[in-house]
């Protein structure tokens, strides 16, 4: 027959583990709207990975808004870059408002909170580009 003992000692418990915010790296995307007036297609600036890919999600470009704030969310070691894109599937036919940017890029190193700032200046370009 088997038995079993009950027994208990006076280990206090392990406090449970404190919740930590986690790191967040804000970037403010500064667009010079100088010559963005009259643009007829549809343009979305974003922050990217260097391979392109977002680190959150794109914003639509808006005539008279200069700044877009972009959250990344963990440790960040890297290029980041901010780009101003034409929407996908849009014909330029009839549109000679168009826009082409260079984009902008910063060197991010962190492990705490960090405020980044990157500058974007937009180009009238013409023609059906």
């Amino acid at each position: 027959m088997l038995s079993t003992t009950a027994f208990s000692y006076n280990k206090k418990a392990d406090p449970p583990p404190k919740k930590t915010n986690p790191t967040i790296t804000t970037y403010v995307v500064n667009v010079d709207d100088s010559y963005t007036q009259g643009i007829c297609l549809e343009y979305y600036v974003m922050v990217t990975l260097p391979c392109g890919s977002p680190v959150a999600p794109p914003q639509k470009y808006q005539e008279g808004v200069k700044n877009y704030i972009f959250e990344e969310i963990g440790s960040v070691q890297g290029l980041r870059f901010a780009r101003i894109i034409k929407g996908y599937g849009q014909s330029p036919v009839n549109c000679t408002h168009q826009i082409h940017t260079q984009p902008s890029s910063e060197n991010v190193n962190s492990s705490t909170n960090t405020l980044c700032a990157l500058y974007l200046y937009p180009k009238l370009i013409s023609g059906n580009d």
